[in-house]
């Protein structure tokens, strides 16, 4: 039965009061029958059978007080129910005493009348004045439960509209108007009509909310922490530039801006349009630009039409996180901005999660721990489901930087083709001229633009109206006519590169500022490099000669982390003697000395942004919110300077010692802040990255900032854990060890974890980095030191790890699964070194529960099919290979082709399941196996000591099986295979009566021998196996 409400609860006590009421008012009149006679008894009965009905329709207390079914149910509701129901049972039982009076003597006009011959007067007040009081309560209660419910709803919305602000998501209607009318709801009048109006009204609330905290944890499990600070960090086009390329129609014939077709492939045209051209020529600010004008969003709301228009922007940094150059950034940004403008659209593209997700209430309800991972497979499924709204959305992605992905480009180029054929979508993407994408994008000149054939007048206007920005320009304007040479020359030097131009005229305002005349100006602007890199040296050799060590310092940290560190990192490098003292002094346990509070860190930051700028002239930028402020490159290309072997050159200093410096601000940067609780946990993985450096090219090993950074993790995330897992995916083996001899119960806690963490391959940082050597080492350390127990307890491990085998190194996100898919050869290594240790593959083939579905391997085999057999079915053949290939090697160590397990229910040798496969595939109507494929998988069992009589669960030996699957072509290069395992097969008869098996093997050389009829499930004879 569905739960009862207070509100329902309520009502029907009302009614139960209200009708109790009624009858003891003098008013209420028997009821008369046609002829005129009263007709007490039957009437007595009648208002007896109401009364009784109505108090079955009031649960009692007893029999609900062991279950949550009066759902919000308050307990002096509870008490009212029960006082009113104890009235009720006093009124029946006078009406029975009524009944056995009634005659026809009696002639009663009102029910009171008739109670007053049982009832003194005073007991009929005293029962009036009760129910009266009861109905006061029940008021009373009504309305704190209302204004309770009002209040706890009030505060879920209000919650979700300040969510929504922080995340920048537009609060739809229904969340402000649903505020507005909560803020409204009162109980006025005490009856059954009005409580069941609130009633619906407080469920409707409650759905609303329910839907829209589904919506909100969808949108936050696609959104990630720095998905907006490469766009934040790109500066905003300068007033007036690029506005002609919405205008070449006002341009003379003779500009080449006048045939840039940009705005008409806005307004009516689809598929791609490429930006291009030299590195730090502008392509980035244009495509914020482009992103930022409402221009933009006029043309294209002419393409969409009578229809939604829905644009999204991502901007790859090949500096930034790896979500920030990945696929997986580009769809989870892309999607997020979509149905962040359209939220009605995400039970459509998020279908599986949307039925899935749980509509959680409480302070758990945006809870990133309770989101499971989004897979790349799920994203692009998702993104492809955009298609099937063509007819109520467009769809227009601005994606920047292709060139900085870190990936292989072709994949990135076949996606952004697959999206652009998508008849509701369209994309302009910006790029490096690379020969990829100038053949991919390129052919179509009306479909492309060359940036630096098209700046010219830009950097005219740039350059003038900053230098115009500085009052001694316009002073020597007045004096000389020398310096109005100045923009032109700066025009012509430039070849379209903004960022030269940027740099120059920076020097050239701080000659102004510095009070230079009109030749000194000259000069200064003609000893400034023509090229970009020439520049950059001038620049750093410029730096004052008591700042070189920090600064090389500084930049070598900026070059190696993965991904820009935070501001505030930097300032406790450059604060080291301070902080090191707060840490490590004799008051290092006191609190207050060990913390920066949350307030002080913007000034902090200013601090430290004014020490970036001064001493390394702005090569080095902050960009991000105040308070979290990271650290990057003024431009890619600075970048790709200090990477040069000529600007090592200028910071081959002694003794930098600059990845133990990291460490230990790392190390600061958690202890003093990380109880802010906004850590990001990239920060252990950089202090772990920096100790490996520290360890390879400074022989150093610092324990005190070890225990330290153990310590405070441990504090900061609630345990150690995320910090030896780093330390295993780096190869940290030295840390490893120091810290789990520190620690020993750490291996008895996170065993498992740590191995599984060691199984996986290095992540791509780690692996170009420092190579994958050093993970065979690491988990043979671990292997020994304790972790081997968990080889035979987790049954999910081994078919997790043989998940890993078939599946390989796929571009799909497996951060919901353990362990990550690797490399095959990476993968055979890591099977040795468990075997090494004492894996037995059979008794683990045996000990699974999770093989059902034999062949395919792992804790998904459903997962697995999909990707062997894609959605038109036919197979996929490197991963089909890739699952033989397992088997191959599988065999080769050990595991018994022979060996009996639960597949699907019933038992079957690990063959028999493959010959299981190979007829199903085959002969059900799908045909999804090559004969190629089917010879491949015979011989590699057969070759390895496969029972050459083992049949199929319809009853076909491998001989039946042979000549219906193969052509005589396959059949005569396999026959020989059979027969050579026939003869193996008699001349292991003795030792496999000897083997201890589950059931007896067929030994004789006659395939029927041993075999009796049966019937299969579709009702056909075959031969099977006797016991």
């Amino acid at each position: 039965m569905e739960p009862i409400t207070a509100f329902g609860l309520a009502v029907n006590i009302v009614q139960l009061i209200d009708f109790g009421a009624r009858l003891l008012r003098e008013a209420h009149e028997i009821h008369q029958s046609s002829s005129g006679h009263t007709m007490e008894h039957a009437e007595l009965r009648q208002i007896s059978e109401d009364l009784l009905r109505m108090c079955d329709e009031v649960p009692s207390i007893a029999s609900n007080q062991s279950s949550h079914s009066l759902v919000g149910m308050v307990p002096e509701i509870s008490k009212i129910a029960a006082d009113t129901k104890t009235a009720a049972g006093d009124l029946i039982a006078a009406i029975e005493r009524l009944k056995r009076k009634s005659g026809s003597k009696s002639r009663w006009k009102s029910f009171r009348q008739a109670l007053a011959t049982v009832w003194s007067r005073d007991e009929i007040e005293k029962m009036h004045a009760r129910l009266r009081n009861l109905r006061s309560q029940l008021q009373s209660h009504m309305i704190t439960h209302i204004s309770s419910a009002q209040e706890r709803l009030l505060l879920d919305f209000k919650k979700l509209r300040t969510e929504l602000r922080r995340m920048n998501i537009p609060g739809p209607e229904s969340v402000e108007d649903t505020i507005e009318r909560l803020e409204k709801v009162r109980l006025a009048t005490l009856d059954k009509d009005a409580l069941k109006e609130i009633e619906m009204s407080l469920r409707r609330f409650r759905t609303m909310r329910a839907d829209v905290q589904k919506e909100y944890r969808i949108l936050l499990s696609l959104r990630f922490e720095v998905m907006y600070d490469r766009y934040s960090a790109i500066p905003q086009a300068h007033q007036k530039t690029f506005d002609w390329i919405f205008t070449p129609d006002r341009l003379p014939p003779s500009d080449p801006r006048s045939r840039i077709a940009f705005r008409d492939w806005l307004q009516n045209d689809t598929g791609v349009f490429w930006i291009t051209g030299k590195p730090a020529s502008g392509k980035s600010t244009l495509m914020r630009y482009l992103c930022d004008s409402q221009k933009s969003r006029d043309y294209l709301l002419s393409w969409a039409g009578s229809a939604r228009l829905a644009t999204a922007g991502f901007f790859f940094w090949i500096a930034g996180s790896h979500l920030q150059r990945s696929q997986q950034g580009l769809l989870r940004q892309l999607l997020f901005e979509i149905l962040r403008q359209y939220r009605d659209l995400i039970p459509t593209v998020c279908e599986d999660r949307w039925l899935h997700e749980d509509s959680a209430t409480g302070h758990d309800w945006i809870d990133r721990h309770n989101w499971k991972p989004w897979t790349l497979d799920e994203l692009r499924e998702a993104l492809g489901r955009l298609q099937n709204l063509s007819l109520d959305t467009r769809f227009c992605f601005f994606v920047d930087g292709l060139d900085e992905y870190d990936g292989d480009h072709s994949e990135l180029i076949e996606i952004v083709r697959k999206l652009s054929e998508l008849p509701a979508i369209k994309l302009c993407v910006s790029s490096r001229r690379w020969p990829c994408f100038e053949d991919a994008f390129g052919a179509d000149s009306s479909r492309r633009l060359y940036l630096e054939d098209l700046t010219r007048e830009d950097i005219t206007t740039f350059a003038r109206d900053k230098l115009k920005e500085v009052p001694q320009y316009v002073q020597l304007q007045k004096q000389s006519q020398q310096s109005f040479d100045l923009v032109e020359e700066i025009v012509r030097k430039a070849e379209g590169v903004f960022l030269w131009v940027f740099l120059v005229v920076r020097s050239l305002r701080d000659g102004l500022s510095n009070g230079d005349s009109a030749a000194l100006l000259r000069q200064r602007f003609d000893e400034l490099p023509a090229d970009l890199e020439s520049l950059f040296e001038k620049i750093i050799n410029s730096v004052d000669a008591v700042y070189r060590r920090k600064m090389a310092v500084t930049f070598q940290i900026a070059l190696r982390a993965p991904g820009p560190v935070s501001l505030l990192t930097y300032w406790l490098l450059d604060e080291e003697d301070d902080w090191t003292r707060k840490m490590m002094g004799p008051h290092r346990d006191v609190e207050a000395n060990r913390t920066i509070p949350v307030h002080d860190v913007p000034e902090l930051e200013s601090n430290m942004s004014r020490r970036l700028y001064g001493r390394y002239k702005g090569l080095l930028e902050p960009t991000g919110r105040r308070g979290k402020q990271r650290v990057s490159f003024l431009h890619r290309t600075v970048r790709e300077y200090l990477d040069t072997k000529s600007a090592h050159d200028i910071f081959a200093l002694p003794r930098l010692d600059s990845n133990t410096k990291a460490c230990k601000a790392l190390t600061a940067y958690i202890v003093l802040y990380g109880s802010s609780g906004a850590m990001p946990h990239s920060s252990v993985e950089y202090f772990v990255m920096f100790a490996r450096w520290a360890e390879i090219h400074e022989e150093s090993f610092d324990s005190a900032s070890l225990a330290l950074m153990h310590e405070g993790v441990a504090r900061t995330f609630g345990s150690s854990i995320l910090l030896l897992q780093e330390m295993i995916r780096y190869g940290y083996l030295p840390g490893l060890q120091y810290l789990l001899a520190l620690h020993p119960a750490l291996l008895k806690v996170h065993g498992l974890s740590l191995l599984e963490t060691a199984l996986e391959e290095p992540p791509q940082t780690a692996a170009k980095t420092f190579g994958t050597d050093h993970t065979v080492s690491v988990l043979d350390w671990l292997l020994k030191a304790g972790s081997r127990t968990y080889l035979s307890a987790q049954k999910d491990f081994f078919a997790d790890f043989l998940s890993c085998g078939v599946l390989g190194q796929h571009e799909v996100d497996y951060s919901n699964l353990s362990p990550l898919p690797m490399r095959y050869d990476i993968w055979e290594t890591y099977l040795d070194v468990l075997l090494h240790h004492g894996w037995d593959l059979n008794q683990a083939f045996e000990n699974t529960g999770l093989m059902d579905g034999l062949p395919w391997l792992g804790y998904d085999q459903k997962y697995l099919r999909e990707y062997v057999f894609d959605s038109e079915y036919e197979p996929d053949s490197a991963y089909f290979t890739r699952l033989i290939s397992v088997y191959s090697t599988l065999l080769d160590h050990g595991l018994d082709p022979n060996l009996d397990v639960h597949v699907d229910g019933r038992m079957r040798t690990v063959w028999g399941a493959w010959l299981d496969l190979i007829w199903d595939r085959k002969y059900d109507g799908e045909d999804r196996l090559s004969q190629a494929a089917i010879v491949e998988v015979m011989k590699t069992f057969l070759s390895k000591g496969a029972c050459p009589y083992e049949v199929t669960r319809s009853g076909y030996t491998v001989w039946a099986s042979m000549q219906a699957a193969l052509s005589r072509e396959y059949r005569d290069e396999l026959a020989p295979v059979l027969e050579s395992a026939k003869t193996k097969w008699s001349e292991m008869r003795q030792s496999r009566e000897a083997r201890s098996m589950k059931r007896a093997r067929p030994l004789s050389d006659d395939p029927h021998h041993g075999y009796r009829l049966g019937r299969d499930d579709r009702g056909g004879t075959f031969k099977r196996r006797g016991v």
